[in-house]
């Protein structure tokens, strides 16, 4: 028993083989055989050919889609004073295969050039030129020898004739005509030639104009119609004569320069604000609120801007600010929110002062509103609920209305007592010493504070006035010199209060000179200062600390701007 396996390798087709080559002066008739398919169906035939004017660059002229013929011919349009070259490709979808030459050629005889010039254009470069553009025609169009171009002009203006001349060079894409009057309407013509002649196609005519100058006129009775907002202006001028632009007439330029308190410009280039030649209005947009800008309006064309107007001065009103910066909001105690920001960072005007909402998050809470001054940047909100969200918002004003709104949200504390407080103690002179009360990172600090202090050894205890936030300093007066001292600074919050832990500070002598000396520094070097540091502290806590200072002292109430105007540290 035998078996047969066939084995069939698919693969492009093969050469076509091209069977003759007919040329006219217009056109060549390619005929050639069906190529072998190499068992995969033969998709199209190409047709393309080659010049001597671009040897090895082959353009496609024809595409053979009907593949089920023995023979093919194709009739290939041709230009005159060409020498072609044919070849066919076979395709499958293996690819395409080698393509099949025939070494005859095709020299078509030469004639006149059918066709002209394309992209024909004409413009001045200088004030008394006219400059021509074409672009330049391939050899294949040429048709024959000695190829150029014949340039026509004139003014297009009654009377005027035609000037003419030839330009010898093919490549050439351009010519300029010198000694033309200013800015003048002219026709202009590109036509093709040859040895046999000029083209058998009437060459089209080309408006163009020669070039411009500066314009000579500048606008007058420049002015400020209106004043639409803090930023933008409304400005008006006259029309200058057309003809004085002495060029294409593009429109008008709004020229403003930025003018400081001193007088001068900000900045070398000015804000540039366009406009076509049928308006004699403009609006300046972009201006920066209660600022003063120099301006003034010219004419120009496409080449040159004209002289300047007269100049005017022009400030703007005031406008809204940006937000606030740097807002906080901290909750100091059960019914207390301090408030604090800096001024916006484009005032955009004077400000005058700020508002300020605090609304509970609760359906039933109602929005509170108040205002206060510049430069006023802080507000105690004492009326809060505790344990309650607020939401707070505030928004700078300026003559100019009121600006955008930044927000914080915050939670009031519930009621307890304040975090232990801590403080530190500067001795500026040999009579006094400043505390500084530093707040609790974690807990609630408290609304206010005040400093219970006594001589060691005296049995007698001194108190400050009560501090109220945002303050955190309190000055210790009439101190003895070259003294020792205990101090207790207690934070309060309504009727609560917390004791930091007692500090000790010894008072400089009168004959000793040395500013702004802490606590730490006073005690240096003193060794003796331990012992009765203990002593004390031990007797403070048998007898406790001003244990009847209730009955002693009366607390400041707090108002809104009385006793405390800067934030401190």
């Amino acid at each position: 028993l035998k078996s047969k396996m066939q084995l069939i390798v698919k693969d492009v087709p093969e050469s076509p083989k091209l069977l003759s080559i007919d040329c006219n002066e217009r056109r060549a008739l390619v005929r050639w055989a069906a190529a072998y398919d190499n068992h995969e169906p033969i998709k199209k035939y190409t047709v393309e050919y080659e010049t001597a004017f671009h040897k090895n660059v082959w353009i496609p002229a024809l595409t053979e889609e009907q593949t089920d013929q023995k023979t093919f011919e194709a009739v290939i349009n041709l230009s005159p004073w060409v020498n072609y070259t044919f070849r066919v490709i076979a395709s499958n979808k293996r690819g395409d295969g080698t393509p099949g030459y025939l070494k005859a050629t095709c020299q078509t005889p030469p004639s006149y050039p059918y066709t002209n010039p394309k992209n024909v254009s004409a413009a001045g470069t200088e004030k008394d030129n006219l400059v021509i553009y074409w672009e330049p025609m391939s050899k294949e169009e040429c048709n024959g020898e000695r190829f150029r171009y014949l340039i026509r002009y004139r003014l297009d203006e009654p009377g005027a004739s035609w000037e003419e001349f030839e330009v010898e060079d093919p490549l050439q894409d351009h010519v300029v005509i010198r000694d033309q009057p200013t800015f003048r309407k002219y026709v202009v013509q590109v036509q093709a030639v040859n040895a046999i002649g000029r083209s058998l196609m009437t060459p089209e005519m080309y408006i163009g104009y020669s070039g411009q100058d500066i314009p000579v006129a500048a606008p007058e009775n420049v002015k400020v119609t209106e004043v639409i907002n803090s930023t933008s202006i409304v400005l008006e001028w006259d029309h200058v004569d057309p003809d004085s632009v002495r060029g294409h007439f593009y429109g008008y330029k709004i020229l403003c320069w930025l003018i400081n308190d001193a007088g001068k410009r900000v900045t070398d280039n000015p804000k540039v604000t366009l406009a076509p030649p049928t308006e004699r209005t403009a609006v300046l947009k972009d201006l920066q609120p209660m600022s003063t800008y120099q301006t003034a309006v010219l004419a120009y064309n496409s080449m040159h801007d004209g002289p300047t107007s007269s100049w005017i001065y022009i400030t703007t009103p005031e406008g809204t600010p940006s937000a606030v910066r740097n807002l906080h909001a901290k909750a100091l105690g059960a019914n207390t929110i301090l408030t604090s920001w800096d001024a916006p960072e484009t005032a955009r005007g004077r400000l005058r002062g700020y508002y300020i909402a605090f609304k509970g998050t609760t359906e039933q809470e109602k929005e509170e509103e108040t205002w206060v001054p510049y430069p006023r940047s802080f507000y105690l909100y004492e009326t809060a609920k505790p344990a309650t969200r607020y939401e707070i918002s505030i928004w700078a004003e300026t003559g100019g209305g009121e600006g955008e709104k930044a927000y914080k949200i915050v939670n009031t504390w519930d009621v307890q007592d304040p975090a232990k407080p801590e403080m530190k103690i500067t001795l500026s002179d040999s009579n006094s010493a400043e505390v500084i009360w530093l707040p609790p990172s974690k807990g609630m600090p408290g609304t206010m504070f005040y400093v219970n202090y006594s001589l060691i050894g005296s049995n007698k205890w001194e108190i400050t006035d009560t501090v109220n936030v945002p303050k955190k300093q309190v000055i210790i007066r009439n101190l003895q010199p070259n003294a020792d001292y205990s101090a207790v600074l207690v934070a309060k919050d309504g009727d609560r209060f917390t004791e930091s832990e007692a500090q000790f500070f010894h008072t400089v002598n009168r004959t000793i000179l040395i500013p702004d000396m802490t606590v730490e520094q006073s005690l240096s070097g003193v060794a003796w200062f331990i012992a009765v540091v203990s002593a004390v502290k031990k007797k403070e806590l048998e007898r406790g600390t001003n244990a009847d200072r209730d009955e002693e002292r009366t607390f400041m109430e707090y108002q809104y701007g009385t006793g405390c105007t800067d934030i401190g540290s």
